[in-house]
């Protein structure tokens, strides 16, 4: 191809020849969430995203992701067995499903952990004295005991 990069060129080609193979991990430069990302036509763009619109056509609305149904897109999955358009909405949905949503103590910005809330459910404590005890501040466990987060447990 005249005007591409060779390194490109050959991104391209192996996405073409290994897409189709059972939840395919891409080999080169990811973005740091994990997925495949190459140059095509003069743009970056991940490889997941190229092999749904390539298979699916082009996304039913700008909105619409290209969905992992395989639950592996953060390992770099590329194949055309894998993705599929979906809403915002339907994807989340299936990151509960496939457990790789980051909620609860695998969440970055989680401050306790699971068992900690459920004790605090269960505490007489006030919730101004738990936040001392837990180190959070009575907001929190507030938010915890009306079930506002950690909603789930």
């Amino acid at each position: 191809m005249k005007g591409v990069p060779k390194g490109q060129v050959h991104r391209y080609d192996y996405l073409l020849q290994h897409m189709w193979e059972p939840c395919v991990k891409w080999p080169f430069a990811k973005v740091p969430f994990g997925y495949g990302v190459l140059r095509h036509d003069g743009r970056n763009t991940t490889a997941h995203r190229l092999v749904c619109t390539i298979v699916h056509g082009p996304p039913p609305t700008p909105l619409h992701q290209a969905a992992h149904n395989c639950g592996k897109g953060h390992e770099g999955c590329f194949s055309a067995l894998c993705v599929e358009w979906k809403t915002r909405a339907e994807n989340r949905e299936d990151e509960l499903i496939h457990g790789t949503r980051p909620r609860g103590e695998r969440h970055g910005h989680a401050k306790l952990k699971q068992d900690e809330v459920i004790a605090i459910r269960s505490s007489p404590l006030s919730d101004k004295e738990a936040g001392v005890l837990y180190g959070v501040s009575r907001a929190t466990i507030s938010d915890l005991r009306a079930k506002r987060t950690w909603a789930w447990l």
